[in-house]
């Protein structure tokens, strides 16, 4: 189990981990600066997400996701109640706005269809509560839960934390399946193996200062303390989680300013991004290019390019 000392970390109130082949990306949605931002692992900037706003910012970000695919970048604006779309360059596509999204807070896709959780604080007239939705060709089918924040999406179970109800919850489409109680849950990831993980409380704290691991199943006998936060007042709510392809597990938390890594074991504390405003999201997510060209190189790569997105090698088949 690791210590984390006197962290400065971002809030999240929803995260997503796909694990992908392109690309690694971080989205991070800063709430003083009312932006979205894309980094590298290393904390380069990479882009910025710009709405078609006025002023080109949010009224208040929340949360993003990545297709599955990873060509495209969903973010969320829990002050307007839509849903931005960008291509994983960072370019703006489109923006989405339903009835049943009401302060959305996590976003994240299972298959080809989207899955929010709302906020809602009952003032928005035609919205109706806290909810979980998944968006279809269809339309929306929605369920209630007590303050939804952090979701993410596994080979067969969508996970959605409750922090209303101190619960982690486990989906098969909008059907619960599993469900453990921890305390204050925030954001939720999901590492290769498929164990999740799920910031919380420990019993003497009411914010989550803490990561637990389940087996897939919830099943509490699996659970263990992944990581603590031991540093001095005041401590962050860890509201942001999300893993990268090579294992490196991001946190964050609120009140605070940067960004962190752990090692796959939840050892060796990095500061990715420092000096940040009050972002209110993370995602991790890898970016995948739609192939334009192509070139062949002389040690069997194969080189596949878009003037518009990143690139990707794959070895040729001699």
């Amino acid at each position: 189990m690791a210590r984390l000392h006197s962290l400065a970390l971002v809030v999240l109130f929803g995260v997503l981990a796909v694990p992908l082949s392109g690309t690694p990306i971080i989205i991070v949605a800063d709430e003083t600066a009312r932006t979205i931002s894309g980094y590298s692992t290393t904390g380069a900037l990479r882009f910025t997400l710009t709405p078609p706003t006025a002023d080109g910012r949010y009224g208040l970000p929340t949360a993003a996701g990545f297709t599955p695919d990873g060509s495209e970048i969903w973010v969320s604006d829990f002050a307007t109640d839509t849903v931005y779309k960008f291509t994983s360059d960072g370019v703006y596509d489109s923006s989405f706005t339903n009835p049943a999204i009401s302060h959305p807070v996590g976003i994240a896709f299972s298959g080809d269809n989207m899955v929010v959780t709302n906020r809602d604080n009952n003032t928005t007239t035609g919205h109706t509560g806290n909810t979980v939705c998944e968006f279809t060709t269809t339309g929306p089918a929605c369920f209630s839960l007590t303050e939804p924040r952090g979701i993410s999406v596994g080979a067969d179970h969508v996970y959605v934390s409750s922090s209303g109800v101190n619960q982690l919850n486990a989906y098969t489409g909008l059907v619960q399946q599993h469900s453990v109680g921890v305390k204050a849950p925030r954001a939720v990831a999901i590492d290769a193996a498929g164990f999740v993980y799920v910031t919380a409380a420990d019993a003497t704290h009411a914010y989550a200062n803490q990561i637990l691991r389940f087996n897939p199943d919830l099943d509490p006998l699996s659970m263990t303390v992944f990581a603590t936060y031991s540093g001095p007042l005041p401590e962050p709510a860890w509201n942001g989680l999300g893993f990268d392809s090579s294992g490196y597990l991001y946190i964050s938390g609120y009140g605070a300013h940067d960004l962190v890594r752990l090692d796959a074991d939840g050892t060796n504390p990095f500061t990715v991004i420092s000096g940040l405003g009050n972002p209110s999201g993370i995602t991790v997510g890898e970016a995948t290019p739609e192939p334009a060209s192509l070139a062949t190189l002389g040690l069997g790569l194969i080189a596949l390019a878009s003037c518009r997105r990143f690139v990707r090698r794959a070895r040729a088949r001699r």
